[in-house]
């Protein structure tokens, strides 16, 4: 599977989380974000939107986390090599959102990125400018893909 097959196949399930209404059932922390990738501790760097899976001019963002720096910040250049990123849509409105989103991880076996999806989570948007969003995110698949904290990310034009 592509990048872009991985991404928006994992964008269409925190669509679906969002519509099932799961939440994490309590309120995220105000540390910055960190926890597991695959069972790998993680503890996020760097993010971005991506202007070309983001709806224009539609409601959200689809944003991805990694736990290293951007290199070549808003360029449809490689991602940078990581244990672990996540992948979230996040609301161009501040507020409280009960989504989660995507835990991606490389897999040794296949040479190929594996997806976790979320069971539970809370999204907060802090602020949305034109070049960046300020929040926080509460998510989990399981014990081994965990996250809780915040975050500020680019936001990319075309």
């Amino acid at each position: 599977m592509s990048i872009f097959q991985n991404l928006a196949l994992a964008g269409l399930a925190a669509v679906g989380l969002a519509a099932c209404g799961g939440s994490s059932g309590s309120s995220i922390s105000t540390k910055p974000l960190a926890g597991t990738v695959n069972g790998q501790p993680w503890m996020f760097v760097d993010g971005e939107t991506d202007f070309f899976l983001s709806s224009n001019p539609g409601d959200h963002f689809f944003a991805i986390l990694y736990d290293t720096p951007v290199v070549a910040s808003c360029t449809v250049a490689d991602p940078p090599l990581s244990k672990g990123h996540l992948i979230l849509e996040i609301p161009k409105m501040p507020g409280v959102y009960a989504r989660g989103g995507t835990f991606v991880f490389p897999d040794p076996t296949t040479g190929r990125d594996d997806n976790d999806i979320a069971t539970t989570g809370t999204l907060e948007v802090t602020s949305v400018s034109s070049t960046q969003i300020t929040g926080g995110v509460k998510m989990s698949f399981d014990a081994k893909n965990t996250v809780d904290g915040q975050f500020t990310i680019s936001v990319c034009q075309q």
